[in-house]
């Protein structure tokens, strides 16, 4: 049975680890994540996309080479060498890794479910934590365990560690709660800066609307205010720039700055292009229909849950009913006619707006609302008008906003309707809403264990690692590792383009150039040169071109629509020798709907 306690009252119990008092609730979290876990079971790994950085990266940092000099990349330097730390106690192999994501996406369900908890009753926070679960940790395509970037994942439960801190010290008013949160957000912002920001920001508001009211109750002064702020500030301080202090002294502030962008400056046209894609700027005027779309989604789902806990409202209020259903349906289909496949349906394109009321409504009522719906807006900064519902990036940005919803529909609407005269009382609506969305979350589960079992069926097994791979890729990953097992020596250099080098990780080869990922606009004309001179310095026998196209960035072919001056080298320098994939067809161009893998010889090896 639900709690029946009013979040934010005096009677809300601050979270406690007593195992009895959560140790249900726990363990049927915990049951259904190792449900989870099971039907995965190595299939999360998204091989070629983001893969090869994440598996090789710490790798080369173990044999000597430095971050940003040696090897590009666009974050900040802890999730590497943390990774590289990994590899020499267990070694360099696939498992490791996502032996740390496991743990991670540990942490991240138990630091929800105590965040959770301080809004909602246990088995209302089980269910919030539950969808948490299900849309970030373990979606298909987008899961937590072998995630696009390891640094986003340990910036995650840095920043979510942060706002629990935070959230203490606005219960408590403790010293360490808000040290501590400064120390997890310095931690933040050298894995991750946006997540850093987030938590940051959710810091120091939070901390003035608890001053705010203590000011206007107390007649406190300013300078417990700024107090405070320095606490929080100084552990970020000094973590923070001693750390990049280094790297800019060792590397160079160009380096940092202008190449590898660290702190989102002198960013190139294709980054724009694919952070505006991703923000749903490129296209405002489909985004704000499809956010509007979402809060149609959210408010047909409220009055058809208003409906099911008091069917006397279509006999009382029958007109207002008929219209509200008859307009959202309408406004639904109207946007889904208009913006196409671009929108999925889901309430969740609505969350900023929703967010931003929550964060309106929590100022002077419920520092801990307030604290966590800033946290959750500012992180989908990012995707403010486009927000995913989970997948590879909406994985580490919907943790929050999912309590915060869980909240809205199991208290905020009750307690709305009530006021409005359309419920007698809130215990059935909040049961038709906590079995409606029960039984969500256990069809999507079901769903998903048959995306997972019958998408990644394609065992491919590797000395560093052994995975699942889609049906359309597995063979021809598997047999380009074994081309490179048998045609090279251990820790030969050969270059996979545009991306790819999970593949020489996993044959146990060496990736040569610098740019791990050969992402449109990252490299300048001065870099080609290097990658060819690297080329040329390393005699590099074979490179493997993956049909790996590059839409999200404005561009679709290595070497004809981008690096021209790599490509043509490349055309100049090797002959084809044969295909994997696509039939064979030596034709296959990069975009081509088949997936393959184009293997190249050098023409004269044996020159000097």
């Amino acid at each position: 049975m639900l709690t029946q306690i009013k979040p934010g009252s005096k009677q809300m119990p601050s979270f406690r680890w007593r195992l009895s008092a959560h140790g249900p609730v726990l363990a049927a979290v915990g049951s259904y994540f190792l449900l989870l876990t099971v039907i995965s079971w190595q299939r999360w790994v998204s091989p070629i996309a983001d893969s090869g950085r994440e598996l090789d990266l710490p790798r080369r940092l173990l044999e000597g080479e430095m971050l940003y000099r040696d090897v590009h990349y666009l974050y900040g330097p802890l999730a590497p060498y943390l990774k590289a730390l990994l590899y020499s106690l267990f070694g360099a192999r696939l498992a490791v890794l996502q032996g740390s994501g496991l743990l991670a996406s540990l942490v991240i369900v138990v630091t929800i479910y105590a965040i959770a908890r301080q809004l909602l009753g246990k088995w209302e926070a089980g269910l919030a934590v539950a969808a948490v679960i299900l849309l970030c940790v373990f979606k298909p395509g987008g899961n937590l365990i072998s995630p696009y970037s390891y640094a986003a994942l340990y910036a995650l439960v840095f920043s979510l560690g942060a706002v629990q801190a935070t959230i203490a010290h606005t219960r408590s008013g403790r010293t360490g709660d808000l040290l501590l949160a400064g120390l997890l957000t310095g931690l933040a912002a050298v894995t991750k800066l946006e997540l850093a920001l987030a938590a940051a920001l959710a810091a120091v508001v939070g901390l003035i609307s608890v001053w705010e009211r203590g000011a206007r109750v107390e007649g406190r002064r300013i300078g417990s205010l700024s107090g405070k702020l320095l606490l929080l500030a100084l552990p970020v301080v000094l973590i923070a720039l001693p750390v990049y202090g280094f790297f800019f002294r060792a590397v160079g502030w160009r380096t940092m700055i202008e190449d590898c962008h660290i702190f989102y400056t002198h960013l190139p046209d294709p980054m724009i292009f694919y952070n505006a894609h991703r923000s749903g700027l490129d296209r405002p005027f489909s985004s704000l229909l499809q956010l509007a779309g979402g809060g149609m989604v959210l408010g047909l789902l409220c009055l058809l849950f208003l409906i099911l806990a008091n069917p006397d409202i279509l006999r009382r209020r029958w007109l207002a009913t008929l219209t509200g259903l008859t307009g959202m349906i309408g406004g639904i289909v109207a946007i889904r006619m208009i913006v196409g496949a671009q929108w999925d349906g889901s309430p969740l394109r609505f969350m900023p707006v929703l967010l931003g009321l929550v964060i309106v409504n929590a100022w002077r009522s419920s520092p801990t609302r307030l604290v966590l719906a800033v946290y959750s807006l500012a992180v989908l900064a990012r995707v403010a008008l486009r927000v995913p519902s989970g997948g590879a990036f909406g994985s580490f940005f919907l943790p929050g906003s999912l309590v915060i919803l869980i909240w809205w529909l199991l208290h905020w609407l009750p307690e709305w309707a009530k006021r409005a005269g359309m419920i007698a009382g809130q215990d059935r609506l909040r049961r038709v809403i906590v079995i409606t969305v029960m039984a969500v979350l256990t069809a999507t589960t079901v769903i998903y264990a048959v995306r997972y079992r019958r998408t990644y069926r394609d065992r491919v097994e590797t000395p560093y690692g052994t995975f699942y791979a889609p049906v359309a890729t597995g063979q021809v990953i598997r047999q380009a590792i074994q081309f490179i097992a048998a045609n090279t020596k251990p820790n030969d250099p050969v270059a996979v383009l545009p991306e790819g080098s999970d593949l020489t990780f996993l044959a146990g080869r060496a990736h040569p150039l610098r740019h791990q990922i050969l992402v449109p606009g990252l490299m300048s004309p001065a870099d080609e040169l290097e990658a060819i001179r690297t080329l040329e310095k390393h005699r590099v026998e074979y490179i493997l071109i993956v049909n790996r196209p590059m839409r999200e960035f404005g561009l679709n072919s290595f070497g004809e629509d981008y690096y021209l001056q790599l490509g043509g080298w490349i055309s100049d320098h090797y002959r084809p020798l044969t295909v994997y994939g696509a039939d064979g067809d030596p034709a296959a161009r990069i975009g081509d709907p088949r997936f393959f893998i184009r293997i190249l010889v050098r023409q004269n090896p044996s020159a000097p």
